[in-house]
């Protein structure tokens, strides 16, 4: 298993970096609440080509491996961007093993869709051998039908859940590093608050339960791209591990910033 990112993989990155850090800010978030999705945010991102990265070249896409995918899920998860991405990009993945996975990939340009999910979010589901699209107050659209497609929509749900891992460990590592800079800024005891045990050490551990999500997801990554036995449990513990993880490295974060960490002005 290398650990090394490859050129391109860099250039994801970087680029997926600046496009949430430019088109995301946390504010937007904030406006947008939990259970919505900006739909200029998920315009934007099909536009730069994230949405449809892991549909085949042939369909529209960029023929994109799944760690290419975590890398841009992790940045959209440190700027919280308000969209479903992880699913956007996993649904793309499925739509572009349909026969008509060109026209099937059009759906995600015009609405945010989930696998599942909230009401407020078009869903692509799976009906016995058939790909539906699934929206409140319409009649269910077929996307495609195979002989399969449990199966192929059971591995849609696997890369999603492996990608929200990504984005949930972004998420985590940017919620600690935040609050590591405002410990070196605040002054109690005409000391730094961070040089205090109590802040520093809980900080130091979720850092450090960051970086073994990051490894977890990449192995699961790795794993399924091996063919190796254990995949689908590695892809299953990443998912476990970052969801906990999250909860545990945002708690020390928001006590760091005191009461701003409660304040919305």
């Amino acid at each position: 298993m290398d650990l090394e990112l490859k050129d391109q993989q860099v250039m994801i990155q970087d680029a997926a970096a600046k496009f949430f850090a430019a088109e995301a800010p946390v504010s937007l978030a904030r406006a947008t609440g939990l259970k919505h999705a900006d739909e200029n945010l998920w315009r934007a991102a099909f536009e730069v080509g994230f949405l449809q990265m892991r549909a085949p070249e042939s369909a529209g896409g960029a023929g994109a491996g799944l760690l290419d995918a975590a890398l841009v899920c992790e940045a959209a998860g440190k700027q919280v961007a308000p969209i479903p991405i992880c699913d956007g990009i996993a649904a793309a993945s499925l739509l572009g093993g349909l026969s008509n996975a060109e026209a099937a990939l059009e759906i995600l340009q015009q609405q945010p869709i989930a696998l599942g999910g909230p009401e407020s979010f078009a869903k692509i589901l799976c009906d016995g051998d058939k790909l539906v699209l699934r929206t409140a107050g319409k009649a269910d659209v077929l996307l495609g039908a195979a002989n399969d497609m449990a199966a192929r929509y059971e591995a849609a749900l696997i890369e999603r859940d492996l990608l929200r891992a990504a984005w949930l460990t972004g998420a985590a590592e940017q919620a600690v590093r935040l609050a590591a800079a405002y410990a070196c800024e605040r002054q109690q005891f005409d000391r730094p608050i961070g040089s205090f045990q109590g802040i520093a050490f809980p900080l130091a551990e979720s850092i450090s339960n960051v970086e073994a999500s990051r490894l977890m997801v990449w192995r699961a990554i790795w794993a399924m791209a091996e063919g190796r036995p254990e995949a689908a449990a590695n892809a299953g513990m990443a998912a476990w591990w970052a969801s906990s993880m999250a909860r545990r490295a945002a708690r020390p974060a928001l006590r760091t910033f005191g009461g701003y960490g409660l304040s919305t002005e």
